[in-house]
């Protein structure tokens, strides 16, 4: 195996031996070469990229400097607030123009929009002790999923366009789902209002969180084809946390087809893949954690785990909501996501 660390962003692979879409992420990155390029699968055709690029948060009005500060490719921005609150993202210009803007701001600087969706878990009602509890309680109720979906085919109307843009749909949430699914390892076993509520796009979906997946993949097609999907593969979604447990080798194998055949009972198709390490790197966790540099071994542990679960067909591994900033930061933002 060759290892290299390379410090970019939002990057195009492919999961389909796991039967998972290609994998892509934010800002740091650990990528293992373990296969001759000739025998990696293409990028998908919907990515608005052909090489490495390089993506970074950004938020209203910066995409100029930004861009002019390096060759950024990607910018993202999260929607969040919920959806029944009166803060959601739909609230932050008049009738959702917030997400128009933000994409002809980035079309203007030649960059791509990435919208991590996230507006589950801070909707109303506050229930449940934990947000694995929230998200699963949200998704089973009929009040909540009916503003739910209402928000999602807007994001999709305002998204709507010549330009291509990126919905990170719901970050944690798959893990949450794949966890409470127990040892069944199945989406279509965890309840989720979909097909019930009378929105014409959704009749005939089951009310599973298969179900959900399907969905958004149904309003993107109908509303917003040139919106590319993103799954989020969450490295503790098997019960086993590959960041505080680090497996070996063997057990990662085992984890990465486990996390596969779960993404199978969606029964839909993403067009890419985010996965994460942590939002804090080594740096600053020995700078301001102070824990005297006991989290760089995990960068190795990483690498090798990700060699492992590239060697399923995986031709680039991406990190997002991590930051790029080595071992020197000049402030605790540059280390955050």
């Amino acid at each position: 195996r060759r290892r290299a660390a390379l410090a970019v962003g939002l990057l195009a692979g492919s999961l389909v031996g796991l039967g998972l879409p290609p994998v892509t992420g934010t800002l740091s990155v650990v990528a293992p070469v373990a296969r001759a390029a000739g025998a990696l699968p293409a990028v998908p055709a919907i990515w608005p990229a052909t090489r490495l690029e390089l993506g970074i948060t950004s938020h209203p009005g910066e995409a100029a400097g930004q861009r002019a500060s390096a060759p950024f490719r990607f910018r993202y921005q999260y929607l969040a607030g919920g959806v029944n609150t009166g803060n959601g993202w739909a609230t932050w210009n008049a009738n959702g123009a917030f997400v128009t803007s933000y994409v002809n701001e980035s079309a203007a600087q030649g960059m791509v929009s990435v919208f991590p969706y996230y507006q589950l878990l801070q909707s109303n009602p506050a229930v449940g002790s934990t947000e694995a509890a929230r998200d699963l309680a949200h998704l089973d109720d009929p009040t909540v999923m009916s503003a739910y979906w209402a928000d999602v085919r807007l994001f999709f109307q305002k998204a709507a366009g010549g330009q291509p843009v990126v919905l990170h749909v719901e970050p944690d949430l798959w893990g949450y789902v794949e966890q409470a699914s127990g040892a069944a390892n199945d989406a279509r076993l965890i309840p989720a209002r979909v097909g019930s509520l009378g929105v014409a796009e959704l009749a005939g979906l089951p009310d599973t969180a298969a179900g959900f997946a399907q969905g958004f993949k149904r309003l993107r097609d109908t509303l917003a084809p040139n919106v590319v999907l993103a799954y989020h593969l969450s490295v503790w979604g098997t019960g086993v946390d590959l960041h505080h447990q680090a497996p070996s080798d063997s057990q990662t194998d085992t984890l990465a087809a486990k996390a596969g055949a779960f993404y199978a009972t969606l029964g839909t198709a993403f067009d890419v893949t985010f996965t994460d390490i942590a939002d804090r790197d080594a740096g600053y966790r020995q700078a301001y954690l102070g824990d005297g540099g006991a989290s760089w071994p995990y960068g190795d542990t990483f690498r090798v785990d990700a060699c492992n679960v590239r060697s399923k067909s995986v031709s680039l591994v991406g990190t997002w909501a991590s930051c790029t900033s080595g071992t020197t930061h000049s402030s605790r933002r540059t280390c955050r996501d």
